[in-house]
C-alpha cells in the first residue's frame, strides 16, 4: 500500500508569524516517512523521518542526526488532534505540542 498526504499550516498572532510549516508524510509497503523541510532557509531540501511507533491512534516519526526536530508526533483523540515535535537543541531536551480541536466552521 503506497499513498502520501501533504499539507501546510501556519500559526499566527495577529498579523505576526509564529511558524510556518509545510509537510508530506508517504507510507510505503512496511516504512513510513514524513518529509519536513528546514525552516530556517526555505525552500530547501526536504529532512527525512522515519517511523518508530505506528498505531491506529498514534505515529511518530524520527529522525536522529536532525537539528531539531528529531522526532515528530501525532496522536489522534476523540474530537482533537495533538502533534508535536520534540528533541534535544542546545544541549536541552525540548518538546512544542501543537494542540488541535474538531470545530465546525458554520454555515458557508
Amino acid at each position: 500500500m503506497d499513498f502520501d498526504a501533504r499539507g501546510a499550516g501556519k500559526d499566527s498572532r495577529g498579523w505576526k508569524l509564529l511558524i510556518a510549516a509545510a509537510l508530506m508524510i508517504a507510507a510505503k509497503v512496511a516504512a513510513g516517512t514524513a518529509q519536513l523541510p528546514s525552516a530556517v532557509q526555505p525552500p530547501s531540501p526536504m529532512a527525512l523521518f522515519y517511523s518508530i511507533d505506528v498505531s491506529p491512534s498514534r505515529i511518530v516519526f524520527e529522525n536522529p542526526k536532525h537539528d531539531f526536530p528529531q522526532r515528530i508526533g501525532y496522536e489522534r483523540k476523540v474530537n482533537a488532534l495533538l502533534a508535536w515535535i520534540e528533541g534535544t537543541q542546545n544541549g536541552k531536551v525540548r518538546r512544542v505540542e501543537f494542540p488541535y480541536v474538531r470545530t465546525s466552521c458554520g454555515p458557508a
